[in-house]
Formats: structure tokens, sequence, C-alpha cells
């Protein structure tokens, strides 16, 4: 049986824009700026005593170049959230990786499909259950072999 997916997953991307001062002839070293699409900076910021200092060209004696608009990007993965058949809401894991309802201890893979208990895994192909732990237990999502 699968679980009802309630929020997908998958890999997310946010974008933002900083206003950048590099120090002259050393790219990528000096400061930056959260700033807009436009290199507006925000207030938090636009206040702050080393941009200030940018704007005249020099911080600390040392020049700095004029301002460039960086864009840049953030991505990450986000695991689905499932409905368990407790109704319980459960966090899947990364691609791959199997979960376990935390309110009624039922096993799930990745994709939302229930498993049986793991110590019933390796029966039809011989595996020893060690093999199993080895391949799968992990700190995060320990296997109960005790069931």
């Amino acid at each position: 049986m699968s679980l009802k997916m309630i929020k997908d997953g998958g890999r997310r991307t946010s974008v933002y824009y900083a206003l950048s001062f590099d120090y002259v002839g050393e790219k990528n070293c000096g400061f930056s700026f959260d700033c807009d699409k436009d290199g507006k900076v925000f207030e938090n910021n636009a206040n702050s005593k080393n941009y200030r200092a940018c704007l005249t060209g020099e911080v600390n004696g040392k020049n700095v170049q004029k301002p460039e608009i960086q864009r840049r990007e953030c991505s990450w993965f986000e695991s689905p959230i499932f409905l368990c058949t407790c109704g319980e809401e459960v966090q899947g894991s990364g691609p791959g990786r199997d979960f376990n309802c935390d309110k009624c201890g039922a096993l799930y893979n990745s994709g939302g499909q229930e498993l049986c208990s793991p110590r019933h895994w390796g029966e039809e192909t011989g595996e020893h259950p060690a093999d199993i732990a080895r391949a799968f237990n992990s700190q995060d999502n320990p296997l109960d072999w005790e069931e």
C-alpha cells in the first residue's frame, strides 16, 4: 500500500542578489551586501559602516572597485511529506532511503510503499539479516530486528 503524499519533495532553488565590492586586483575578495535585483541594498545593510566605506571607494586604506550586482542561487533537496495509515504526517527521506513513522513504527521505502518488518527481509534470497543491516541501517533510521 502506498502512502498519500501531502507535499511533494524534490530540488528547490532560491535566487537572491548581492552588491559586491571587490578590492582592486583581488577577485572575490572584499565586501558583499544583500540587495534586490536592481542593486538597491536592503535597509539592514544600508547603514553599515562597511557599506558606507565601500561607497567612498576605499575601505581600511585599500581601494575597492565599482560595485557589481551578482545573481546567486542556493539549492537543496526537500523531502516529501506523506500521511501514514495511522494518520500521522511522516517526512520521507532522500531518494533510495527508507523511513518510518514515529507514531506507529510502520516502515516505508522512499516512494511511500509500506515494507514488511526487516526481520523478514532476505528470506527469499537467503541473505543474512546482518548483510541487510550493513547495507541499509543508519544512525538516523535504525532498523528494529526484534519485532
